[in-house]
């Protein structure tokens, strides 16, 4: 499928991309390269939208890959009324972020992997105003977002107070760091200290935009 990126990315989105081979992690992914050894998905306003239309890994079939599957996604132990455990297949997901090492395992196993990237055009002041838009949204109604839940369940084992406005505050700067600005992939070639400006640019108004919420 041919797309004209610079035609139709008029302000930053998300890209799924289906990679037909395995990537190392991407600690800056670079739009061009990612593309050439990928299939294009989808493109969609939010990170939900673009997780979303991943599909679900199917169980190996083979031995040796079910005892890997396992290996990594245990089992779900479900008690059975006469006292014995039944367990279950857990219903895994593709590890979609570029700078995850998840992707030559999920490779390896289903013989597929997924990334998300969060696509933008090489306009610092576009990029921001999206990003601050995100932050908001995240900051003021949380439950809307089903990749920050995702985040939130996948980074506490134990259950923490989500009601402290600090703790809140942590988790959206910790979520917007790790999703966002780690995702962030400019259309056009740059070097990467422009990268590096626009990423430190992006900190510094989630600073303020939580310093501003805590006032």
């Amino acid at each position: 499928m041919t797309v004209n990126w610079l035609q139709i990315l008029l302000s930053p989105a998300f890209v799924t991309l289906k990679m037909r081979e395995p990537t190392p992690g991407l600690r800056q992914p670079r739009f061009r390269e990612c593309l050439a050894v990928s299939e294009f998905v989808g493109l969609t306003t939010s990170l939900d939208q673009a997780q979303a239309i991943i599909p679900t890994p199917s169980y190996p079939e083979a031995t040796k890959k079910k005892e890997e599957f396992h290996h990594r996604y245990g089992w779900v132990n479900e008690q059975l009324s006469d006292g014995g455990l039944l367990q279950n297949v857990p219903e895994p997901r593709f590890d979609d972020h570029p700078g995850s090492e998840g992707h030559a395992s999920d490779h390896h196993i289903f013989g597929v992997s997924f990334i998300v990237l969060w696509l933008c055009p090489c306009d610092l002041p576009r990029v921001r105003e999206h990003f601050c838009q995100i932050a908001a949204e995240v900051m003021h109604s949380p439950e809307r977002s089903s990749s920050f839940r995702r985040f939130r369940s996948e980074k506490y084992s134990t259950y923490l107070d989500y009601n402290s406005p600090q703790q809140h505050n942590k988790d959206v700067a910790k979520y917007l760091k790790r999703e966002l600005i780690d995702r962030l992939c400019l259309l056009e070639p740059v070097e990467e200290h422009e990268i590096a400006e626009i990423k430190s640019e992006l900190a510094k108004a989630l600073n303020a935009q939580i310093d501003q919420v805590a006032t």
